[in-house]
């Protein structure tokens, strides 16, 4: 398998055929400020590919001079699902990523907000996935508009401290949204 950072074309077709399909539309940033990002040299755009094929994608961003990386967007194709090509995306991450950042963090879906109890298993099932691939629960915990998050970690370099996971997550919102838009619309917590 291997892992190709995706250039204009391939993103921009990715995007229109999957990003804008595989997730909730106000999870989806959009095109411009991904290619914002990208020109900033803080978020990259990768595809995981078998003999050609490509069989998923996986986006990330980094504050200016952080130590960590956030994992936004992963998605195994739906054709390729239920074969551990996932835990392969990640594994292969964990590999090629390390001169990035130190660590991976990731926002999970906290099933404790759930409206149901199939959205409280799926997120759930999603926590249990993040973790048999390595991620670590922190202590830390955000908020974007109504949406809240667990936030976990994956050494590529070394471990993350809460602490750490925190300031770094901070830098990356703020890199992303900016100070305005984190005031009125984000939170950012470390349990105690």
């Amino acid at each position: 398998m291997e892992m190709k950072q995706l250039d204009l074309k391939e993103r921009m077709e990715l995007y229109k055929k999957h990003l804008s399909k595989d997730f909730h539309k106000d999870e989806v940033k959009p095109f411009e400020m991904i290619e914002g990002l990208i020109a900033q040299n803080i978020y990259w755009c990768y595809g995981f590919f078998e003999n050609e094929e490509q069989m998923g994608y996986a986006y990330l961003i980094k504050a200016p001079n952080g130590e960590a990386l956030l994992l936004d967007y992963l998605v195994v194709f739906e054709q390729y699902r239920n074969r551990g090509l996932g835990s392969a995306f990640l594994e292969l991450m964990k590999e090629k990523l390390k001169e990035k950042g130190a660590f991976l963090l990731a926002e999970v879906e906290n099933p404790e907000f759930a409206e149901t109890d199939k959205d409280s298993q799926t997120r759930q099932r999603r926590i249990m996935f993040y973790q048999k691939s390595g991620f670590g629960m922190t202590k830390v915990r955000s908020r974007i508009y109504q949406d809240n998050y667990h936030i976990i970690s994956l050494a590529l370099k070394e471990n993350a401290t809460n602490e750490l996971a925190f300031m770094e997550l901070k830098r990356i919102y703020q890199a992303v949204f900016g100070e305005e838009f984190l005031k009125k619309n984000t939170k950012v917590e470390l349990e105690a």
